[in-house]
């Protein structure tokens, strides 16, 4: 989980997107007007991961005018444009996330993140898998196991989202945030309650 910065300026944005890439990518260069995937990966602290890519795009570039987000989607090349437009994140709020998030999507929720910190009343499972030998399979364990789980209010419809991260790492504040990552699936056991059918596996965020 990684706090992103947003650039404020096309020129700022254009002058750190346009890299040169890392020092083993000898056919890109710095400065020359493209933004090419390998640029990209390496200012998202990525390696090819478009996902990841991608919600470093949006993330970094929400301050930025219409026009001047527009001039640095432009300079994108001809491939990364393509798979940008077929692969860039959903943006939701809470209510749209819970009503229209589907697991392996990318997305961004805008919220103030509470953290959940009491497992008596959340009893909600994730399957990870699990190597036995040469045998591959899957594994129920309850998420806060493996993760700081916060809820994302939405005062007005009464709804919530789930939002997590790895822990390890210091929790979120609670302010309000873009939060970006890959919605997952959630899984319950015969005596869990409550609705929630996935959750955003957080990878960055910005405050408001």
């Amino acid at each position: 989980m990684q706090e992103i910065v947003p650039y404020q300026s096309g020129e700022a944005a254009l002058e750190a997107l346009d890299n040169g890439g890392r020092f083993y990518n000898i056919f890109t260069a710095a400065s020359d007007g493209e933004i090419t995937a390998a640029e990209l990966a390496k200012v998202a602290g990525s390696f090819m991961d478009f996902q990841r890519m991608f919600l470093y795009l949006d993330l970094a570039t929400e301050h930025l005018s219409e026009p001047d987000r527009a001039t640095v989607v432009a300079a994108l090349s001809a491939d990364l444009r393509q798979s940008y437009d077929l692969e860039r994140p959903r943006h939701f709020t809470v209510s749209e996330a819970c009503d229209h998030g589907v697991p392996a999507q990318s997305a961004i929720v805008a919220g103030t993140p509470r953290h959940v910190d009491s497992r008596t009343r959340f009893s909600y499972f994730m399957m990870i898998p699990v190597q036995t030998g040469n045998v591959s399979s899957m594994m129920m364990v309850p998420i806060m196991d493996q993760y700081d789980v916060y809820e994302v209010r939405d005062e007005a419809q009464g709804t919530d989202y789930l939002v997590a991260h790895g822990r390890g790492v210091d929790r979120l504040p609670e302010v309000r945030m873009q939060l970006a990552g890959v919605i997952k699936e959630l899984q319950q056991n015969d005596e869990s309650t409550g609705d929630h059918r996935h959750f955003l596996d957080l990878i960055y965020y910005t405050r408001s």
